[in-house]
């Protein structure tokens, strides 16, 4: 994913308003909404770790869409998020496929070690 993608996930995670973001940066609202739109010029290195500071997320990933191996936590809870946000939408049937299949891939990740 792209840094725009990145900021907008870690946003919407965050369960914040571009004017709390700038607050708590000093970037203007405007500079962060036009972070996350198409084409937009990416942030200096100073604004990039203001930024990531205050959504608690590396620049690593905002960058890349990972984390650094000691500092994936967040990177978790964001997917973690995502993951639950679609199962709360899944009937009973679809849910349980979903479980077995989560368990299948969980095994066979186990067996390639």
């Amino acid at each position: 994913m792209s840094f725009r993608e990145n900021l907008k996930e870690a946003i919407k995670f965050k369960d914040i308003q571009y004017q709390e973001l700038s607050d708590m940066t000093g970037i203007n609202k405007r500079t962060l909404e036009d972070y996350t739109r198409e084409n937009a010029s990416l942030p200096s290195v100073t604004k990039a770790v203001e930024i990531a500071s205050a959504l608690g997320v590396s620049v690593e990933y905002l960058v890349k869409g990972n984390e650094d191996k000691n500092n994936n936590d967040t990177t978790i809870l964001i997917k973690n998020k995502e993951i639950s946000n679609i199962l709360s939408k899944l009937d009973k049937n679809h849910l349980d496929a979903f479980t077995a299949m989560a368990k299948t891939l969980l095994q066979l990740q186990v067996k390639k070690k």
